[in-house]
């Protein structure tokens, strides 16, 4: 193994990102790779480092440094960026690539700690209206092109729209997280209590449920893929794939970027503005849950929350009970009263 000094801050962030693969999910390493880009654009910028500059010259000054610099973005952010840092400086410090001593250590994570925003907004929940406005854009039938489609073209299509309806179906009767959802494979299904083994955050796994619409609507899908005429291990295949031509007979799972582009679409023909997210189904599942059964320790193993204050947010934007409160202190006009 070389020797710390001669390792530079570009490979020693290459390594972190490879050894962070390991135990955390594909979109969580894509972010802190991000974060770490900007990081080493900052250092190149402000201090003249280098590809070849060495891990050892990097300081605590210069993550704090970088934080600062990180005012005007947007909470999240923010947060995403911070995280990342503090990660690789924990890296670099157990693998002895960079040597500090114990009050600079804890000086980076305190003031680390303080530059977190603390402040957020309240999550966005769709209407009712809004959510099966865009299953049904998903469920109507395509306009047809100008030009002529192939046979191949017009499966694809089809699959395409099934995939779509069994998508939204699933992310709203389950909360799941997309990024969940896109690595779900068919053997996480299970077909006795019409659920699935999902990976949340830190690798986590908890069961989620589809009501019988989403269940159904998934089963639909997988039969008309037809992947049993392939060699590869069912029980491996994306639940959610793409039909595309790059794609081809390979059954590949359906992308973040792709996504975003389908719920676009969706709320362009839907005509539904603000423009949704994926994250707003799972914002809506969870206030319906709180609707109907202000059980918010249930609604934060849904989720798969590790704390209850993250749950404990949707209690605000639960509006049922506030209403059922609110009229009931002031439902009646004044002056009023039972024997009128």
């Amino acid at each position: 193994m070389p020797k710390s000094d001669m390792i530079g801050i570009a490979k020693s962030m290459r390594d972190y990102l490879d050894q962070l693969s390991v135990g955390k999910q594909p979109f969580t390493v894509q972010a802190y790779g991000v974060a770490l880009r900007r990081f080493e654009a900052f250092l190149e910028q402000t201090y003249r480092f280098t590809e070849e500059t060495s891990a050892r010259d990097l300081t605590v000054d210069h993550a704090i440094a970088f934080g600062k610099s990180l005012q005007g973005l947007s909470p999240a952010t923010i947060k995403n960026y911070l995280a990342a840092v503090s990660q690789f400086y924990r890296y670099l410090f157990a693998h002895r690539f960079v040597e500090i001593d114990m009050a600079d250590h804890e000086r980076l994570f305190s003031t680390f700690r303080q530059m977190r925003p603390r402040a957020f907004n309240l999550p966005r929940v769709p209407s009712d209206e809004m959510v099966d406005a865009l299953i049904q854009a998903a469920r109507a039938e395509p306009e047809q092109p100008k030009r002529k489609q192939s046979p191949g073209d017009k499966e694809r299509t089809r699959l395409q729209r099934q995939r779509n309806v069994a998508l939204l179906l699933a992310l709203r009767s389950s909360g799941m997280r997309l990024g969940e959802a896109l690595t779900l494979q068919r053997g996480d299904l299970d077909y006795r209590s019409k659920s699935a083994l999902v990976t949340g955050k830190g690798r986590k796994q908890r069961i989620v449920y589809f009501d019988p619409e989403a269940w159904n609507a998934i089963q639909e899908y997988l039969k008309a893929r037809q992947d049993g005429k392939r060699t590869r291990a069912l029980s491996s295949l994306p639940i959610f794939a793409r039909h595309d031509r790059r794609a081809g007979d390979r059954v590949l799972p359906l992308t973040r970027q792709r996504v975003e582009q389908i719920f676009a679409d969706l709320a362009e023909r839907a005509q539904i503005d603000p423009k949704p997210t994926p994250h707003w189904f799972r914002h809506w599942f969870a206030t319906q849950v709180l609707d109907r059964t202000q059980d918010l320790a249930a609604l934060q193993e849904m989720l798969g929350h590790e704390s209850p204050v993250t749950t404990r947010i949707y209690a605000k934007v639960s509006t049922k009970r506030l209403r059922q409160v609110h009229d009931a202190a002031f439902g009646k006009e004044k002056g009023t009263n039972d024997n009128d």
